[in-house]
């Protein structure tokens, strides 16, 4: 990460946390909510490299949700959408989660 970009020198601790605070184990499923902005990317990549068995990322920016793959992510949620349909993806991607908020 380049110093010249001070907001993601300042965002990078944040997207660390899914090591120390959320303590993911290899094999584990990971749902990332607002994976579309700087901390969501990092901690897309960050979770498989940590051995994620599934990384669900989830945003309101399909251009961005659309390159999330590259970083590792196994499936993307849009969020602007009806709550029904909404519902129907967290189902159908994320599946069962435990919720460790960051």
């Amino acid at each position: 990460m380049s110093r010249s970009n001070g907001s993601r020198t300042r965002q990078s601790p944040r997207a660390l946390k899914i090591t120390f605070r959320a303590k993911l184990a290899p094999g584990e499923n990971v749902l990332i909510l607002g994976a579309t902005g700087v901390t969501g990317k990092l901690a897309v990549r960050i979770a498989k490299l940590l051995g994620a068995a599934r990384v669900v990322a989830a945003g309101r920016n399909q251009q961005i949700l659309n390159s999330l793959r590259q970083l590792g992510a196994d499936a993307t949620i849009r969020l602007d959408t009806s709550a029904k349909d909404l519902h129907e993806a967290f189902v159908r991607e994320a599946g069962e989660f435990v919720l460790r908020p960051l």
